[in-house]
């Protein structure tokens, strides 16, 4: 995998360099890279980064739609085992299976001594 680059530098720095090339065209690259080819990359590097914001929106959007979801389903959970608890005690056998501690396995509290 490639380093991180900051893609709207890269964007830039290529730009940069494609106008440059532009105006003195007797420039090459050893490797026998073209200009167009500059302009190719960029291209595509522009295009793929449009494509990943749109991805990257619906995304966002469907994060927010799951957390939504979930709030609503640990709200519900929250309320089930309330009734539960409210319904079968609070050290029963069914408040344990639907998660919640039984009043016989919740540790005491501890009172700390003030030390002054």
């Amino acid at each position: 995998m490639a380093s991180k680059v900051a893609v709207s530098k890269v964007i830039d720095d290529l730009e940069k360099i494609i106008n440059t090339w532009g105006e003195n065209p007797d420039f090459s690259l050893p490797d026998g890279t073209t200009r167009q080819q500059l302009e190719q990359l960029r291209s595509e590097i522009i295009s793929d980064n449009e494509d990943i914001e749109v991805q990257r929106t619906k995304l966002t959007g469907m994060i927010d739609r799951r957390d939504d979801k979930a709030s609503r389903g640990n709200d519900l959970a929250v309320r089930a085992r309330s009734g539960i608890k409210f319904t079968y005690g609070a050290d029963s056998a069914q408040y344990k299976q639907a998660g919640g501690t039984p009043l016989s396995e919740r540790k005491p509290r501890v009172r700390r001594s003030s030390s002054m």
